[in-house]
């Protein structure tokens, strides 16, 4: 069982976790691209077919091809991305006695986009779009390394709240997560393609996350 009086904080994922499916993958079906061509880049960068520089530059021209991928266009795009059924009040609920914060391997006006319609003031993402200054797509950041990346921004978190690791109680579910279910002293995991290192390192499991409700 959690200790709900030692906890002072909860760190979420989004995709798989507060959120159903890849939002890099749904971001491209909705701009009108090829997600097979998407996840091919994707494949062939991991294989070491293609180096990150021209993995990135690929994406790039799939988004950019379709002529949706405007700053504009991604902001509207992203707010009707759909969250988990209840997600919204749930949140609301653990506000009143927990600080919370999202942590995400998504993108910059995505990750916003969430913490913005849950109300959420601190949240970190893996890749920032980069935009022209007519608001057209030209780059974006990402580190491949998501679990070490995932980490550095926990432990910026913590230190900037002044909150120690053993007050603290990360809810995720994918391998890039490892790092901060070894961090924290508690961890949920979401039984949505978990990972198997999630699964033993984690305090409890639960099928959905409004059940992590239920424990705090």
């Amino acid at each position: 069982m959690l200790p709900k009086e030692q906890i002072e904080t909860i760190v979420f994922d989004i995709d798989g976790t507060i959120a159903p499916g890849v939002s890099w993958l749904r971001m491209t079906e909705q701009l009108g691209a090829s997600v097979a061509e998407h996840e091919r880049i994707y494949r062939d960068m991991i294989a070491g077919i293609t180096d990150l520089n021209e993995a990135k530059s690929e994406l790039v021209a799939l988004w950019g091809a379709t002529g949706n991928a405007r700053k504009d266009l991604f902001r509207e795009m992203f707010d009707l991305f759909p969250l988990d059924d209840g997600v919204d009040s749930m949140i609301a609920s653990l506000w009143d006695r927990y600080r919370i914060c999202l942590i995400s391997g998504s993108m910059d006006h995505y990750v916003e986009s969430v913490a913005r319609r849950l109300g959420v003031s601190h949240w970190y993402a893996n890749s920032e779009l980069i935009f022209w200054s007519n608001g057209n797509l030209i780059d974006f950041t990402y580190y491949p390394d998501q679990s070490a990346k995932k980490l550095e921004q926990l432990e910026q978190y913590l230190h900037e709240t002044g909150i120690a690791a053993e007050s603290c109680l990360v809810v995720w579910n994918g391998e890039n997560d490892l790092a901060l279910f070894e961090k924290a002293a508690w961890g949920i995991a979401i039984d949505r393609d978990l990972h198997d290192e999630i699964a033993r390192l984690a305090t409890i499991i639960v099928p959905e996350v409004r059940e992590i409700e239920r424990y705090l």
